[in-house]
């Protein structure tokens, strides 16, 4: 018989008399299930025996003293375990407090095959519950893995309906000119064409409906919000958002066409030229320096409708520990992707990734997100900082995680980083009351709590202004010569990319060449 079979109910009576009456009497209405039974005496048992996670329902009859009903009721409800009132009498005023109060059904003695209906509904209840919050942390860790490679992608995409874009990534949003994602809520997607190009688009969303199992693509001239035009291909798909119909719209075009120069960087009397190279596992390492990051012939596929997109195309990158390097391109090189891949937030299609000598190709959801949690430290365009938080309550709550950090280290932790990203005095201060730049701090002390053996930052100065930025980068680069902590940065910025040691720089998602500093 498994432990589904099994009921586990604690019988909160002052007489064994009583307890056996309720044992005998449930089990002899529920064949076919074991009726495991505990009789407590005290509110003090009756809790400890709810800690210990076993028992799934507390049947409670009038009882005096610190064992009256509402007492039971009141213990049971704050621990989320039903509870089910059974006395000898009971008068319809009594019912409805005992309800309010939180009882999850009244019954009268002697009611014998109702009161196991009853405890076999309020147990199956109770588990349905217990499994839904198991499920709920992987359900959030999925929902949020996606939306990671959505606003991370680097194919432009967005959703529209009726003619209105309902969301986009940061990528779409860039192409078009626009700051951020959410200014492209709500508007229409004619805003985007050309004005003496409109009429071809409508023709297209036209074939769109009429197509119902095809991708429907339009070259076709686009206009950012700024007036200026571009060429641009638009494939329109089906898809599902938040659980409705809409459209996929992805679109190659403007910086996403053709396939760009190499960046040339400023600082020439401290940076070398970036140089292409050949197939293979790019830079050397220094036979003192570990190995933190290895990527081997690693591809990345994604189905976008009826069309394949390849993002990365057997790229080879290895990294070692302490270096403070980036991964640099326009829109749509894969250096986004390649981060993800770094990140544990996505998987090769094939090829090889390897993270502190650990292959994660072939790890499930769950062991990704360990390994995230343990290796792995992320600084955040956009901070990612909990709102409704303080500077210190951001700082810590990822290491609440961590259930073998004793609370003296965690303090000594959070304490720590907040004083060097210069945050100590502002430690109970909230999101809404700091800066840019502050919030940027937060969340790089957020990143190094951790103690990760990796930092990666996704173009970590591009909300602020040139100043505060380039502060960041000045603190990001103190830490990693003083503490030895290995950042990797994906971005298009020249500040970024002359700041750092060594640059591996990626077009069309192939590895086109790397520089070093002198």
């Amino acid at each position: 018989m498994s432990s589904n079979d099994t009921y586990h109910v604690l019988l909160c009576c002052e007489s064994r008399q009583d307890v056996d009456y309720f044992t005998s009497l449930l089990r002899a209405r529920g064949p076919g299930v074991s009726i495991r039974t505990r009789g407590v005496g005290s509110l003090a048992e009756l809790r400890e025996c709810i800690d210990d996670g076993i028992w799934e329902l507390v049947l409670t009859t009038e009882g005096q003293r610190d064992l009256a009903a509402r007492n039971v009721i009141a213990a049971a409800r704050d621990a989320a375990v039903p509870v089910i009132y059974c006395g000898v009498s009971v008068t319809n005023e009594e019912v409805d407090e005992l309800l309010l109060a939180g009882a999850r059904d009244v019954l009268r003695r002697g009611q014998g095959p109702r009161l196991f209906h009853a405890v076999s509904r309020e147990i199956s209840a109770f588990r349905s519950r217990r499994a839904l919050e198991t499920l709920r942390p992987r359900y959030d860790e999925a929902l949020r893995r996606c939306e990671l490679l959505l606003e991370a992608a680097d194919e432009a995409i967005a959703y529209a309906t009726d003619g209105v874009h309902l969301h986009c990534n940061r990528a779409y949003a860039r192409i078009f000119g626009f700051d951020a994602v959410g200014d492209l809520e709500g508007v229409p997607q004619l805003d985007l064409i050309a004005p003496d190009h409109q009429e071809e688009f409508k023709e297209a969303l036209r074939r769109y409906r009429d197509r119902t199992d095809e991708t429907v693509t339009i070259a076709i001239t686009a206009m950012r919000t700024d007036g200026r035009r571009f060429p641009a291909r638009f494939e329109l798909a089906r898809t599902n958002y938040e659980g409705e119909p809409c459209m996929q719209v992805v679109v190659h075009g403007g910086a996403l066409s053709g396939r760009p120069d190499v960046p040339v960087l400023t600082e020439e009397a401290t940076v070398e030229q970036i140089v292409p190279r050949a197939h293979g596992v790019a830079a050397i390492i220094a036979p003192d320096r570990r190995e933190v990051v290895r990527v081997e012939q690693a591809w990345k596929e994604y189905s976008l409708g009826a069309q394949m997109v390849i993002a990365l195309r057997d790229v080879s990158v290895s990294i070692a520990d302490g270096e403070f390097m980036a991964l640099a391109g326009p829109s749509g090189s894969g250096k986004s992707t390649l981060l993800n891949l770094i990140g544990c937030i996505d998987t090769p299609t094939r090829g090889s990734v390897m993270i502190t000598g650990t292959e994660v190709s072939n790890r499930t959801p769950d062991e990704l997100a360990d390994l995230r949690a343990r290796t792995i430290g992320f600084i955040f365009q956009t901070f990612n900082l909990l709102p409704v938080l303080s500077a210190w309550e951001n700082v810590e709550y990822p290491l609440l995680q961590n259930k073998e950090l004793k609370k003296a280290e965690r303090r000594e932790r959070v304490g720590h980083y907040l004083e060097l990203v210069g945050l100590g005095k502002h430690s109970k201060h909230r999101p809404n009351e700091l800066s840019g730049g502050q919030r940027q701090r937060v969340a790089i002390a957020r990143a190094l709590a951790a103690r990760p053996a990796i930092v990666l930052a996704d173009e970590p100065t591009a909300n602020l202004d040139h100043k505060t930025g380039e502060g960041i980068l000045e603190l990001m680069k103190s830490i990693n010569q003083e503490e030895g902590t290995t950042f990797i940065f994906s971005t298009h910025d020249a500040k970024v990319m002359a700041m750092a040691d060594r640059v591996v720089v990626l077009s069309d998602g192939e590895v086109v060449g790397e520089r070093h500093k002198i």
